[in-house]
């Protein structure tokens, strides 16, 4: 709230006892109207300013005016600095933080204005302070909100781009390919130099290499790293993601690593509670690396401990698929797999020879039609029951 300079005698009145002026100021209760004197001790106090102050006249008159400012900004002299700086300006505008009687603290857009007598010299201030404690709470709640929706937007673009990738790689099934290109998505999203995957072996106690983008080569060669050891069996070990701001000052045992990167950061490839690999980025200048890449990095880390799984199970289907296939062609009995209809799936060679059929010829038959006419009946009558969920086998001699 600005005032108008007046001049002349009347302009430097500040006499408590000025009726026209202490009438004025008591019908005005949304600001604080505070006289001072040249030394900053409380004169007046208006209606508004025991209202949005808290104290009350008797309370505060004859005070200085640093009991109304913060602690902080009391004790590094911003009370004294103010009357200054009006003194020598006429008139300062100032906003911020400023304290109730209670201790509650709220946001004020404060006017000072130096008075002066007709002779120049200076009478005292008046001090004119308006409550904007709400305005400013939706200023901030507009910019928490502005900040909130910038960082979930931008965290919504990694995720996206971090989900395309494992998608794919996941539906492509091969492991090696789909890890290089997850850590190149990676290393550009996070701004990294390098990053790499480290999956644990079948006992459980070392960690080797798997995929990497971005390092020299060689990486792909390094020795495996015990689990518990340096940075990355360490977090294999705890099981949490870890950060290291100066690889100098850590226990990282790659040469690799100590001879390229400054900075790393990494968390472990979880499945049910089980640890499976650890994947992490590097810079190789140095960095902090904040919570929400972390963050982002174990989520990357945990699709990417759902893509190693889902490949080691097609690998395993795969590999148990093709021993049951050589089995079943290699049996010394005859085999064969039936539909729900009862037709061929297929059988194999020595199912031919016991049946004196030659394949395609047996290929084209229904199996009743091998079947001898009294055991018919028989046998459909307990493949119907496997077909209910009666039974999940049965064995029967047939002529």
């Amino acid at each position: 709230m600005a005032a108008e300079e007046g001049t002349g005698a009347g302009a430097g009145d500040v006499s408590p006892g000025n009726a026209d002026f202490r009438e004025i100021v008591e019908s005005i209760e949304d600001y604080a109207i505070i006289v001072l004197d040249p030394a900053g001790n409380v004169v007046t106090w208006s209606r508004g300013a025991e209202l949005i102050c808290g104290y009350e006249a008797h309370e505060i008159i004859g005070r200085h005016c640093s009991c109304l400012y913060l602690t902080d900004d009391a004790s590094a002299g911003k009370p004294a600095r103010d009357l200054v700086e009006a003194a020598q300006r006429g008139r300062i505008e100032d906003e911020g933080w400023r304290i109730r009687k209670d201790g509650t603290r709220w946001w004020a857009n404060v006017v000072v204005r130096a008075l002066r007598g007709g002779d120049g010299r200076l009478r005292g201030f008046v001090r004119v302070a308006r409550d904007c404690t709400a305005r400013r709470n939706v200023e901030q709640q507009v910019v928490e909100e502005r900040i909130a929706r910038a960082d979930a937007e931008a965290t919504a673009r990694r995720l996206t781009a971090i989900q395309a990738v494992t998608d794919a790689g996941m539906g492509a099934l091969e492991l090696v390919p789909m890890l290089r290109e997850l850590l190149a998505r990676v290393r550009a999203i996070l701004a990294a130099d390098t990053a790499t995957v480290l999956l644990v072996d079948a006992a459980g106690t070392h960690l080797t290499a798997a995929a990497s983008s971005g390092l020299t080569p060689g990486v792909d060669e390094q020795a495996p790293v015990p689990v518990g050891n340096g940075f990355v069996g360490q977090i294999a070990r705890e099981r949490v993601p870890i950060v290291v701001p100066d690889i100098a000052e850590s226990d990282v045992v790659s040469t690799v690593l100590r001879e390229n990167i400054r900075s790393l950061a990494g968390a472990p490839l979880l499945v049910d509670g089980r640890v499976i690999g650890v994947i992490y980025v590097g810079s190789r200048s140095a960095r902090q690396f904040t919570a929400e890449e972390v963050t982002l990095l174990g989520l990357v880390a945990d699709r990417a401990a759902s893509a190693v799984e889902r490949s080691r199970a097609h690998k395993a289907l795969v590999e148990s698929d093709r021993r049951c296939r050589a089995t079943f062609e290699q049996v010394a009995v005859g085999m064969a797999h039936l539909a729900s209809d009862r037709r061929w799936m297929r059988f194999n060679k020595k199912l031919c020879e016991i049946l004196g059929y030659p394949e395609a010829e047996l290929r084209r038959k229904f199996p009743t039609e091998i079947t001898h006419p009294d055991d018919r009946e028989p046998s459909l009558a307990l493949s119907r029951r496997i077909g209910r969920g009666e039974i999940d086998s049965f064995s029967i001699e047939k002529r």
